[in-house]
């Protein structure tokens, strides 16, 4: 009797320690599907998140990119200055001999700016939004003038009584000289000081900096003159 009691005993225990190592693993494994579940919900949050602060352009147009272009005001003009003297000088002949006293002298000091752009409004803008570039065509043509400037522009004049009555200074006389002036430090800013490749290079990096926004989201900018 006593044997069969031990052994029912000894039973019992056995069975309680199963059924405590059996909690013990559900447990665990309960935990451990928790801490999954957990842990991949936090990764499709992320995820989540990571997809709403990207904010990418999808489709850049043509209008976007000019109103950035328009800031610039003037696309890319390159101004070169320049400062001189000259001199007008003029006498009154008589049988091929200067007439005493007919002479008068204008000594001029001047400064003044060749300007080389381009009109906003000739601007060609294409955007490619599949192979992300923006073409931008500048005109063919340029918009160039020099100008003298006459707040700056100083005179002195070396004009007898006799050479006012005998050779009077023309009222263009000044006026016509400035002109002349204008149109040589046009010439020379053409043919000596490159103005027109110095002009395009201008364009083209305030252009680029002006879409700086746009390389950032992956775009090319493509500047042609």
């Amino acid at each position: 009797m006593k044997n069969f009691i031990g052994k029912t005993f000894v039973r019992t225990i056995a069975v309680i320690l199963v059924i405590a190592a059996t909690a013990g693993i559900i447990a665990s494994a309960k935990k451990s599907i928790v801490d999954n579940a957990t842990d991949n919900a936090k990764s499709l949050v992320d995820a989540v998140s990571d997809v709403v602060s990207t904010k990418p352009i999808v489709n850049v147009t043509s209008v976007e990119i000019k109103h950035e272009l328009k800031a610039i005001g003037e696309i890319a003009t390159y101004k070169l200055d320049y400062a001189g003297t000259d001199t007008i000088e003029s006498h009154k002949e008589k049988l091929g001999h200067k007439i005493p006293g007919s002479t008068y002298k204008i000594e001029l000091f001047y400064n003044g700016t060749v300007k080389a752009g381009y009109n906003f409004e000739d601007i060609d803008v294409a955007v490619d939004n599949s192979a992300k570039k923006i073409n931008i065509k500048l005109p063919e043509e340029m918009v160039i003038n020099s100008n003298v400037d006459l707040q700056t522009l100083k005179q002195i004049e070396d004009t007898s009584f006799t050479s006012k009555i005998l050779n009077p200074v023309a009222s263009d006389t000044v006026t016509t000289r400035i002109a002349e002036i204008e149109q040589a430090e046009l010439e020379k800013a053409i043919n000596e000081d490159n103005i027109y490749e110095l002009a395009f290079e201008h364009a083209k990096t305030l252009i680029t900096n002006s879409l700086s926004s746009f390389t950032e989201l992956g775009y090319e900018v493509i500047v042609e003159g």
